[in-house]
């Protein structure tokens, strides 16, 4: 549901024709909204990867793969792992002056083959206080060569930084993680 909200916020803003004029381009779609209750907004992000969403998935689904798979990931350990859950302990480089910055979040993967695959997760502990997002995956124009793939994140870290650094960042990198994707899914 969250996925639909997001999407019908992107669609409502930008217009679904300047949206899908500026995925077709290969532009990495970045808008933000506000969160209730905190300073910063949750950054959302969409663009479409040459490839099936199986194959952009096998990056996503387990978060071990990360430090190849996403940039600005140093170290990633999974603490547990059972059917659709993972817990996972990830590091992340982020740029100076924050250094790097370590959250544990639980992660809930729901997938209908074919049709939609998300990753959800949430907040545990770390030098955050707040860390939560998601990736939903779903058929580009339904061909099941390319993939439509969302992004998004609101993390709030335990740092006195201008909130305009910690928004710029975020838009940087968002940018960074989708062409990292979209390389690593060529290769693979």
């Amino acid at each position: 549901m969250e996925a639909l909200k997001v999407a019908l916020t992107l669609w409502l803003v930008l217009g679904a024709d300047d949206v899908r004029a500026r995925l077709e381009a290969g532009e990495v779609v970045i808008t933000t909204e506000p969160v209730a209750g905190s300073e910063l907004p949750r950054a959302i992000a969409e663009g479409v990867i040459d490839a099936p969403p199986e194959k952009v998935w096998a990056m996503i689904e387990d978060c071990g793969t990360y430090p190849k798979n996403m940039p600005r990931i140093k170290t990633v350990t999974v603490l547990e792992r059972d059917a659709g859950t993972q817990v996972c302990r990830t590091t992340a480089d982020a740029p100076f002056p924050i250094g790097d910055l370590t959250s544990e979040t639980r992660a809930v993967m729901t997938v209908e083959p074919g049709v939609r695959w998300e990753r959800k997760w949430s907040f545990l502990k770390g030098d955050y206080t707040a860390n939560s997002g998601s990736w939903v995956l779903t058929p580009y124009q339904g061909d099941g060569k390319r993939t439509d793939a969302r992004y998004q994140i609101h993390v709030e870290p335990k740092l006195h930084v201008p909130n305009a650094l910690v928004t710029s960042a975020q838009k940087s990198g968002l940018k960074d993680l989708f062409a990292r994707l979209r390389e690593r899914a060529v290769s693979r």
